[in-house]
Protein backbone atom coordinates (compact mmCIF):
# COMPACT_ATOMS: atom_id res chain seq x y z
CA UNK A 1 0.00 0.00 0.00
CA UNK A 2 2.83 2.15 1.00
CA UNK A 3 4.22 2.28 -2.88
CA UNK A 4 0.35 2.68 -4.35
CA UNK A 5 0.20 5.78 -1.57
CA UNK A 6 3.48 7.18 -2.81
CA UNK A 7 2.64 6.69 -5.97
CA UNK A 8 -0.98 8.71 -6.00
CA UNK A 9 0.59 11.67 -3.94
CA UNK A 10 3.61 12.24 -6.50
CA UNK A 11 1.07 12.72 -9.39
CA UNK A 12 -1.09 14.85 -7.42
CA UNK A 13 1.64 17.15 -5.82
CA UNK A 14 3.07 17.88 -9.08
CA UNK A 15 -0.41 18.19 -10.82
CA UNK A 16 -1.04 20.90 -7.89
CA UNK A 17 2.02 22.58 -7.79
CA UNK A 18 1.62 23.42 -11.75
CA UNK A 19 -2.07 24.18 -11.19
CA UNK A 20 -1.49 26.68 -8.44
CA UNK A 21 1.09 28.25 -10.30
CA UNK A 22 -1.11 28.72 -13.01
CA UNK A 23 -3.75 30.03 -10.53
CA UNK A 24 -1.66 32.82 -8.93
CA UNK A 25 -0.24 34.06 -12.07
CA UNK A 26 -3.91 34.02 -13.23
CA UNK A 27 -5.09 35.98 -9.94
CA UNK A 28 -2.14 38.17 -10.00
CA UNK A 29 -2.98 40.10 -13.58
CA UNK A 30 -6.48 40.03 -12.79
CA UNK A 31 -6.93 40.97 -9.27
CA UNK A 32 -9.88 43.61 -8.55
CA UNK A 33 -11.74 43.15 -5.21
CA UNK A 34 -15.45 42.36 -5.98
CA UNK A 35 -18.72 42.34 -3.50
CA UNK A 36 -20.58 39.48 -2.29
CA UNK A 37 -22.66 40.06 -5.82
CA UNK A 38 -19.96 39.12 -7.54
CA UNK A 39 -19.56 42.99 -8.86
CA UNK A 40 -15.60 44.87 -9.04
CA UNK A 41 -15.76 47.03 -6.39
CA UNK A 42 -12.94 49.40 -5.92
CA UNK A 43 -14.72 51.10 -2.75
CA UNK A 44 -13.95 50.51 1.23
CA UNK A 45 -13.67 46.40 1.92
CA UNK A 46 -16.54 44.80 3.75
CA UNK A 47 -17.42 44.61 7.03
CA UNK A 48 -17.78 42.04 9.83
CA UNK A 49 -21.54 42.44 9.26
CA UNK A 50 -21.57 41.72 6.00
CA UNK A 51 -19.09 38.76 6.31
CA UNK A 52 -20.68 37.39 9.86
CA UNK A 53 -18.46 35.02 11.88
CA UNK A 54 -19.04 31.14 11.39
CA UNK A 55 -20.82 29.63 14.17
CA UNK A 56 -19.75 27.43 16.46
CA UNK A 57 -20.38 23.86 16.78
CA UNK A 58 -19.04 21.08 19.62
CA UNK A 59 -15.76 19.09 18.90
CA UNK A 60 -16.38 15.83 17.47
CA UNK A 61 -13.70 13.54 17.72
CA UNK A 62 -15.00 11.04 15.18
CA UNK A 63 -16.03 13.99 12.92
CA UNK A 64 -12.30 15.18 12.97
CA UNK A 65 -10.27 14.68 9.17
CA UNK A 66 -13.70 13.64 7.80
CA UNK A 67 -14.17 14.00 4.41
CA UNK A 68 -16.38 12.83 1.70
CA UNK A 69 -15.16 12.61 -2.13
CA UNK A 70 -16.65 12.33 -5.13
CA UNK A 71 -14.57 10.46 -8.48
CA UNK A 72 -13.66 7.26 -10.50
CA UNK A 73 -11.70 4.08 -9.22
CA UNK A 74 -8.28 4.76 -11.27
CA UNK A 75 -6.25 1.54 -11.16
CA UNK A 76 -7.38 -1.62 -10.20
CA UNK A 77 -8.00 -2.48 -6.16
CA UNK A 78 -5.06 -4.56 -4.58
CA UNK A 79 -6.25 -6.84 -1.70
CA UNK A 80 -3.92 -8.46 1.06
CA UNK A 81 -4.41 -10.22 4.27
CA UNK A 82 -2.09 -9.18 6.62
CA UNK A 83 -0.70 -12.13 9.32
CA UNK A 84 -2.53 -10.70 11.97
CA UNK A 85 -6.13 -12.11 10.21
CA UNK A 86 -6.72 -8.24 9.12
CA UNK A 87 -7.34 -7.70 5.71
CA UNK A 88 -6.76 -4.67 3.76
CA UNK A 89 -7.74 -3.14 0.37
CA UNK A 90 -6.42 0.13 -1.44
CA UNK A 91 -7.12 1.91 -4.83
CA UNK A 92 -6.76 5.39 -6.02
CA UNK A 93 -9.63 7.78 -6.18
CA UNK A 94 -9.31 10.68 -9.21
CA UNK A 95 -11.45 13.21 -10.80
CA UNK A 96 -12.03 13.43 -14.56
CA UNK A 97 -9.82 16.28 -15.22
CA UNK A 98 -11.13 19.54 -16.67
CA UNK A 99 -9.67 22.73 -18.33
CA UNK A 100 -10.20 24.53 -15.02
CA UNK A 101 -8.80 21.75 -12.56
CA UNK A 102 -5.59 19.52 -12.20
CA UNK A 103 -5.93 15.84 -11.97
CA UNK A 104 -6.18 15.22 -8.42
CA UNK A 105 -5.44 11.23 -7.73
CA UNK A 106 -5.88 10.12 -3.65
CA UNK A 107 -5.36 6.74 -2.57
CA UNK A 108 -7.97 5.54 -0.50
CA UNK A 109 -7.62 2.56 1.93
CA UNK A 110 -10.16 -0.31 3.03
CA UNK A 111 -9.99 -1.95 6.02
CA UNK A 112 -12.04 -5.39 7.73
CA UNK A 113 -15.46 -6.24 5.10
CA UNK A 114 -15.00 -3.35 3.18
CA UNK A 115 -11.58 -4.66 2.03
CA UNK A 116 -13.62 -7.69 0.90
CA UNK A 117 -16.53 -5.19 -0.59
CA UNK A 118 -14.08 -3.05 -2.55
CA UNK A 119 -12.09 -5.99 -3.66
CA UNK A 120 -15.07 -8.13 -5.01
CA UNK A 121 -17.14 -5.22 -6.18
CA UNK A 122 -15.12 -2.24 -7.37
CA UNK A 123 -13.73 -1.87 -10.97
CA UNK A 124 -11.35 0.70 -13.06
CA UNK A 125 -13.27 3.80 -14.02
CA UNK A 126 -16.59 2.75 -11.50
CA UNK A 127 -17.46 6.23 -10.80
CA UNK A 128 -18.04 6.18 -6.83
CA UNK A 129 -18.90 8.27 -3.57
CA UNK A 130 -17.31 7.57 -0.55
CA UNK A 131 -17.08 9.10 3.10
CA UNK A 132 -14.24 8.43 5.43
CA UNK A 133 -11.08 10.12 7.39
CA UNK A 134 -8.81 11.67 6.09
CA UNK A 135 -5.28 10.02 7.41
CA UNK A 136 -1.53 10.59 7.17
CA UNK A 137 1.75 8.39 7.12
CA UNK A 138 4.71 9.90 9.16
CA UNK A 139 6.99 11.75 6.59
CA UNK A 140 9.94 9.35 5.08
CA UNK A 141 12.63 11.34 4.86
CA UNK A 142 13.10 13.78 7.96
CA UNK A 143 14.59 16.30 5.59
CA UNK A 144 11.05 16.67 4.07
CA UNK A 145 7.98 17.29 5.80
CA UNK A 146 5.65 15.69 3.58
CA UNK A 147 3.78 13.18 4.39
CA UNK A 148 1.80 10.81 2.08
CA UNK A 149 -2.12 11.38 2.66
CA UNK A 150 -4.28 9.06 1.81
CA UNK A 151 -8.57 8.67 3.22
CA UNK A 152 -9.31 5.56 5.40
CA UNK A 153 -12.74 4.82 3.79
CA UNK A 154 -15.62 4.50 6.62
CA UNK A 155 -18.18 4.07 3.09
CA UNK A 156 -18.91 3.29 -0.32
CA UNK A 157 -21.35 3.71 -2.59
CA UNK A 158 -21.87 3.77 -6.70
CA UNK A 159 -22.50 6.79 -7.88
CA UNK A 160 -25.73 6.05 -10.77
CA UNK A 161 -25.10 8.84 -13.30
CA UNK A 162 -28.70 8.47 -14.60
CA UNK A 163 -30.26 9.37 -11.42
CA UNK A 164 -28.93 11.91 -8.86
CA UNK A 165 -29.23 9.25 -5.95
CA UNK A 166 -26.91 6.82 -5.30
CA UNK A 167 -27.13 3.21 -4.66
CA UNK A 168 -24.91 1.77 -1.72
CA UNK A 169 -22.89 -1.07 -2.26
CA UNK A 170 -21.58 -0.94 1.45
CA UNK A 171 -22.17 0.85 5.05
CA UNK A 172 -20.40 1.19 7.88
CA UNK A 173 -22.53 1.61 10.75
CA UNK A 174 -21.70 4.59 12.76
CA UNK A 175 -23.69 6.96 14.95
CA UNK A 176 -23.31 10.27 13.46
CA UNK A 177 -24.08 13.62 15.03
CA UNK A 178 -24.42 16.61 13.11
CA UNK A 179 -21.88 18.54 12.12
CA UNK A 180 -23.93 21.82 12.12
CA UNK A 181 -24.58 23.21 15.46
CA UNK A 182 -28.73 23.89 15.97
CA UNK A 183 -29.40 20.76 14.24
Amino acid sequence: MNSLAKFAASQSHTASRRWLASQLFTTSTAAKRCSKSGIPSDTKPPTAQEWPRPSKIPYQPKAANSVTLSGYINMPVQFEAASDGKFWAGTVISQNPSHDSPPLWIPIIFEGDLAHTAAFHLKENDHVYIDGQLTADPPSNATRNQASVQVMVRAINFVDESSPKTKSIASVKTKRTSRHSGE
